[in-house]
């Protein structure tokens, strides 16, 4: 016969039957009976009837249940949660107040509440036997702090300790990175030290070397709001994480030692790949802060295996200026001054950057839109005034004058200006071809390869017309000083530098023009008059660029100037090493050393680019054609036979290296390229000239005879 107790929990249960409790207490799963421990908050009904301990076991929902209770269920603000929901009917606890049945609390149920709500041992959690732990605002009050306490020490999720572990730490001057970024996205960024940015004095380095060597050609980025936020630590602005890694990394090619690295291409490798990451992982969301720093991306050449070069780079700005509409301009209302001459300079930094490496790799320009709904640069844009301030507050180029500035900015217009003469001149005289990679398995990459005239070399004449009084009519200040001038001296050597870059890009643009004439098939199609002006303007163009470089050689500057100059080198150095065979001693002399000075000068390029590996390569291979054709050209016979054995004694099986010789072997033959370029031109042409064309015979002796001329360029005839 049963108790009283048993009685009235079969009449609980016969009541309930068809509702099933959302939780149980141990001993009613046990008796498997209807348990209200949800409704009740204490002690179940049955076991305060039957005077047992009401343990309630810890939820097996391991995602949700590690936390039985969270402090967001005691604010009256936030009454309940996710992780509450699971153990307690918020259904019952948000009804309407009814009233209880209950008997109130003692003092003695109150003790025991004081002593903790929860008693946590093992796995259960062992509730104390009191009827209504709402029954007064001070009880409530007092079970509110009491919980808190001993809930302090129970663990946290796994999630939100990892989150703290993981922490990003940036410096107040960078942007705080998206909340949309995973948290394993945030472990391998970290873990590849995308997020490590240098010591101070470090960062100062590169941020010199920016502003005197990247940021004159490719003024894109706001510098003073950059330098304000940096020296302010945050308190006047920020800036972005993708846009600062991309600037350090442009800046490490310029920076005079190899910030604790085995040497500068280790520095560069490791910069570039902290700001690719932060690029591959959508680590920025604005589009114009991604295409500028694609530009300054585009400062890595790799070496000859890498897919992701300047061009790729090039091509990814293209992409995102195309979507913001950079190369048309916006109308007044539609941008404030400060965005619109931010898409101003972006878009000519890109145009710029896109035609001179496109004369680098010999590719095609991928910017095509026309630039006429662009506007081209204007001194304003500048904000020099700004600017000269920024750079005096903090003190990293502090002899650097406004007037300085000034030059600079106009040596940027000039070469924006160029640029459109650059898109001209690969338009009219060379066409895209793809060949077989040299495994011959694949395409390789598209290469610009010399058109053939026929009719269009009246378009050329007029091309090199307007190129040459483009010249002309430069202003006086970006004009380069002759070494001994007045003024030479005590010009600033960034000054110097990108006046030198100016003058030798517009020798690499006419030697690109020029050059395709000089070939024996391409001067049976034009007269006389134009092939001598074309042989004329390329030795001229040639000796020029190698005196701008010269000179800067001179004064240790070489390894501030970009990639793309080699560009401006590779077909001077080809042009001396065909006339260093020359039949005249003293033509054979001079050459000779012309040529020796750029070998010199790409050994200086050699440090920081890949890009010059190719071209000392591609000098190896045409240095050993012109040995094996010596004799068998009556351009290439007599005296020049004992200067190309000196050349190329290190080249033969078993010589003796020598420092001074500059082949130190030839080149493998899967990295020769499989088609004809610009720096076979010239020495295509002389190796495979054995007519007697009067015309040829004739631009060969102006040709020679241009390395007593001055260094004038003279204007067509």
């Amino acid at each position: 016969m049963g108790s009283v107790g048993d009685v009235t929990t079969q009449a609980l249960a016969k009541r309930h039957r068809n509702r099933r409790a959302p939780r149980a207490c141990q001993p009613c799963r046990s008796r498997k009976v209807r348990c209200d421990v949800t409704k009740t908050k204490t002690t179940c009904t049955n076991c305060r009837l039957d005077n047992k301990e009401c343990v309630l076991p810890v939820s097996k929902r391991r995602h949700l249940g590690d936390r039985v209770l969270c402090s967001s269920f005691l604010e009256a603000s936030h009454p309940q949660s996710p992780i509450c929901d699971v153990i307690i009917d918020f259904a019952d606890v948000n009804k309407a107040p009814t009233t209880s049945k209950t008997p109130i609390p003692t003092h003695r149920d109150h003790e025991e509440m004081r002593l903790g709500v929860f008693s946590i041992s093992g796995n259960d959690l062992t509730m104390p036997q009191t009827t209504d732990i709402f029954g007064s605002s001070e009880s409530m009050e007092s079970w509110v702090n009491d919980f808190q306490l001993d809930m302090g020490t129970y663990p946290s999720p796994p999630y939100t300790a990892a989150s703290e572990h993981y922490q990003t730490v940036l410096p107040p001057y960078i942007d705080a990175l998206s909340k949309d970024i995973s948290m394993e996205d945030r472990e391998f960024l970290q873990s590849k030290g995308a997020f490590d940015l240098p010591d101070a004095p470090t960062r100062d380095l590169l941020l010199q070397a920016y502003i005197m060597w990247v940021h004159p050609l490719s003024p894109m980025l706001d510098l003073q709001g950059i330098l304000a936020a940096v020296f302010s630590n945050g308190s006047k602005g920020r800036v972005s994480l993708l846009v600062f890694q991309s600037l350090l990394f442009a800046a490490t090619a310029f920076s005079s030692s190899s910030l604790g690295y085995v040497d500068q291409r280790a520095a560069r490798k490791a910069f570039y790949d902290r700001a690719r990451l932060l690029h591959d992982f959508d680590i920025e969301s604005d589009r114009l802060a991604i295409t500028q720093s694609a530009v300054l991306l585009s400062f890595w050449e790799g070496d000859s295996t890498e897919v992701r070069d300047s061009y790729y780079w090039v091509g990814i700005a293209t992409l995102h200026a195309a979507s913001l509409g950079l190369n048309s301009d916006p109308t007044p209302e539609s941008l404030e001054p400060s965005q619109r001459r931010a898409f101003k300079l972006t878009f000519w930094s890109l145009l710029i950057r896109d035609r001179l490496i496109a004369v680098t790799l010999r590719r095609p320009v991928q910017n095509t839109d026309s630039r006429l709904k662009q506007p081209m640069l204007l001194m304003e844009d500048f904000e020099l005034e700004s600017l000269f301030e920024a750079l005096q507050d903090t003190s990293l180029v502090p002899d650097l004058k406004k007037d300085d500035l000034e030059t600079l900015a106009s040596c940027c217009m000039a070469l924006g200006q160029l640029s459109e003469y650059i898109d001209k001149v690969l338009s009219s005289q060379y066409a895209p071809q793809t060949a077989q990679d040299a495994s011959g398995h694949r395409p390789a990459v598209v290469s610009l390869v010399p058109r053939m005239v026929g009719p269009k070399h009246v378009d050329i004449k007029t091309c090199g017309n307007e190129l040459q009084t483009w010249y002309t009519y430069l202003p006086f200040e970006v004009r380069r000083f002759q070494p001994g001038t007045v003024g030479a001296d005590d010009e600033h050597k960034i000054v110097q530098v990108h006046k030198a870059l100016l003058e030798g890009y517009y020798s690499m643009t006419l030697m690109t023009m020029y050059r395709p004439l000089l070939t024996p098939s391409q001067r049976r199609q034009i007269d006389t008059k134009m092939s001598n002006t074309a042989a004329r303007l390329v030795m001229q163009a040639t000796r020029s660029s190698t005196d701008v470089f010269g000179g800067l050689y001179a004064q240790n500057l070489i390894q501030f100037l970009p990639d793309t100059a080699i560009a401006v080198l590779e077909p001077a150095v080809v042009t001396h090493l065909v006339y260093s065979m020359s039949e005249d001693p003293d033509v054979r002399e001079i050459s000779f050393q012309k040529f020796y000075l750029c070998w010199r000068i790409l050994l200086e390029f050699r440090k920081s680019y890949h890009i010059a590996d190719t071209t000392i390569a591609m000098l190896n291979a045409a240095a050993q054609r012109l040995k094996e054709n010596v004799g068998q050209s009556p351009l290439l016979s007599g005296g020049r036979a004992p200067t190309m054995d000196k050349t190329c004694a290190s080249a033969r099986p078993g010589a003796e290296v020598v420092n001074k010789v500059p082949f130190m072997g030839l080149v493998d033959n899967n990295k020769l390229v499989p088609f004809s370029t610009p720096e076979d031109i010239i020495l295509d042409g002389l190796l495979n000239n054995q007519d007697d064309n009067p015309e040829s015979c004739a631009t060969d002796e102006i040709l020679a005879s241009e390395f007593v001329l001055d260094n004038d360029f003279d204007p067509l005839p």
